[in-house]
């Protein structure tokens, strides 16, 4: 059901939409090998918080790149998928962004991959942040590169949005 769901899914009607980043994936592990690592377990008790409040964590994309890198990296996405719009959206947020970074990080850590969220915290969809992302890096033009996805995931990887303040160093050009 929830592979149809993620089939017949718009990102773009979605209150909830997280994209993460995979880092470290060892070149020998198979895509088969991650995507079950990516589905939420149902013995969650974060999951289980979600489910009383009627969402689901719905893995919608997974993808990875293999570079002549010693390691390959990738991104995944996820929807949220509510049987009842939920009272509180910032409770909700709260719940995936707490997910990803305890369940989602060990279960993928059990296959040696590392993930991060590739968007602000404080959003609640990735889509607006990635279109406006693309709006203003020209170099990011799918007319202009082979495979912008691939060159925007790698460009991500580079920041870190799960820290505050963390990449105001960055303004200082250093």
């Amino acid at each position: 059901m929830a592979a149809l769901e993620s089939l017949n899914f718009n990102a773009e009607t979605a209150i909830h939409y997280i994209h993460c980043l995979l880092s470290d994936v060892p070149m020998t592990l198979a895509l088969s090998e991650v995507a079950p690592m990516v589905v939420p377990s149902p013995e969650s008790t974060i999951v289980k918080e979600l489910e009383a409040i009627g969402c689901r964590i719905v893995p919608h994309q997974l993808n990875m790149f293999k570079e002549p890198l010693e390691r390959k990296f990738g991104f995944v996405n996820f929807f949220v998928r509510e049987s009842l719009r939920a009272e509180s959206q910032g409770k909700v947020h709260e719940l995936v962004l707490r997910w990803i970074s305890r369940e989602l990080a060990d279960q993928l850590a059990s296959v040696n991959v590392s993930v991060t969220l590739g968007q602000p915290n404080d959003c609640y969809s990735a889509v607006p942040f990635l279109r406006a992302l693309h709006e203003e890096c020209s170099f990011l033009d799918a007319s202009k590169v082979r495979d912008s996805k691939k060159l925007e995931t790698f460009l991500l990887s580079k920041i870190h949005f799960d820290d505050a303040g963390s990449n105001l160093h960055k303004n200082d050009g250093g």
